[in-house]
């Protein structure tokens, strides 16, 4: 008998949910103790309701490296022990009315949110979980795992979420 190749293991919304709770304790952590957020890239799986943590590590972020990003993440997904790949990281976003982005760009936006952004990534899938960051004193509100978001950016796979 002959097998022919396995489809890659699709990852529910509940799945989803629980990367985003491992990714918000590290977060909170890091906060916490009064620190930045620096780029991190958490690698694993997830059997039955756990998640599993093959690799992680911190991730200098250039210019250059922000453009990459997405593309990494995708071939990271190649591997067939992998069904996860989260970039965990600080950021400023704004929510656009009218779809325009303002020049030069949001870091001096008035409207402009600072957000700890946890990028999830799985074979077919993505979601960008956006989580408040509160400052004097540091603090991390849980975001919401919602499909229904539509979230544009240099750091999904298409113009828009694929969820």
């Amino acid at each position: 008998m002959t097998t022919g190749p396995s489809l890659p293991k699709s990852l529910t919304q509940a799945d989803f949910q629980l990367v985003a709770d491992r990714c918000y304790r590290v977060a909170s952590k890091i906060i916490r103790k009064g620190k930045a957020v620096e780029s991190v890239l958490i690698l694993g799986n997830v059997n039955d309701g756990k998640v599993k943590v093959l690799h992680s590590s911190f991730m200098p972020m250039h210019q250059q490296g922000k453009d990459m990003l997405v593309l990494l993440m995708q071939a990271l997904l190649q591997h067939p022990e992998l069904d996860f790949v989260a970039h965990v990281t600080e950021a400023w976003i704004l929510s656009l009315k009218d779809g325009a982005t303002p020049q030069p760009g949001i870091s001096n936006h008035p409207d402009r949110e600072e957000v700890v952004v946890f990028n999830i990534m799985s074979k077919d899938c993505q979601t960008v979980v956006l989580n408040p960051l509160h400052r004097n004193p540091n603090r991390l509100e849980r975001g919401k795992v919602d499909f229904a978001t539509k979230v544009k950016g240099r750091m999904v796979r298409e113009p828009e979420t694929k969820n």
